[in-house]
């Protein structure tokens, strides 16, 4: 498990796939589907044209 700052972020299983997905696109959104700040920031990058991933941890498992 990794940690940050002594606590632990998520499973090793997903820390591996966030860094596969940071670096392949220009820009990289970790959300909730509830937050109102990441969907304006999603929505300005969708109206300028930039790529971008985003990682929702409301819908991911196992997260601790």
């Amino acid at each position: 498990m990794n940690s940050l700052f002594g606590y632990p972020v998520c499973k090793e299983e997903y820390m591996q796939k966030l860094q596969g997905m940071v670096s392949q696109k220009p820009a990289f959104v970790v959300s909730t589907t509830y937050c109102p700040y990441c969907n304006k920031a999603k929505s300005l990058l969708n109206r300028y044209g930039i790529q971008h991933e985003e990682m929702m941890l409301d819908e991911l498992e196992g997260m601790e």
